[in-house]
């Protein structure tokens, strides 16, 4: 049951990022929504289960996109990681730290962006249009994000707990 709400999550990740978000005019520059997810993967996720959902899903957003292939499963795995290496000495899911992780998210996709516009000769114009963007993207990411994750969590639980109900109900 878990690996459904892995497999729906990730989907319904990619349909809203990829179909719906980007039609809508005042959200059209949103950070990457799989980034709070992955940061929930880190904090409350096995860690093997964590790493095969991001790689998967990293492969998926970078074979979607139009940016360089491997940006995406980079960013997250790194993000991932990191999450995983900071519950060794941060509580990572308090819920004051949890916009400053998100947005460490965005910022660290977007300097992997930026790196690679750098290396292609990109002009001043477009990593000035970029700052903006990222600008915004970080605000949305420390107002929304925590929100995702508790949402994420929620559902999580749910399902645990149905599961549960489940086994006790059908042993004797």
């Amino acid at each position: 049951m878990i690996y459904w709400f892995y497999t729906f999550a990730s989907l319904g990740l990619i349909v809203l990022q990829t179909a719906v978000i980007p039609r809508l005019p005042p959200v059209c520059h949103l950070y990457d929504l799989f980034i709070p997810f992955a940061v929930y993967l880190g904090i409350f996720g096995l860690p093997l289960e964590g790493v095969w959902v991001v790689l998967i899903n990293g492969i998926l957003f970078d074979s979607l996109s139009a940016a360089p292939f491997g940006v995406y499963t980079t960013t997250y795995m790194w993000l991932f990681i990191g999450v995983r290496r900071g519950l060794g000495f941060l509580d990572v899911g308090n819920y004051i730290l949890l916009p400053l992780v998100i947005v460490s998210g965005v910022l660290l996709e977007n300097a992997v962006l930026l790196g690679i516009l750098i290396s292609r000769g990109a002009d001043g114009d477009a990593t000035g249009q970029m700052i903006r963007i990222v600008s915004r993207q970080v605000v949305w990411a420390a107002l929304t994000g925590p929100l995702w994750v508790m949402v994420f969590k929620v559902i999580y639980r749910n399902i645990i707990e149905k599961e549960a109900a489940d086994v006790n109900h059908a042993s004797p």
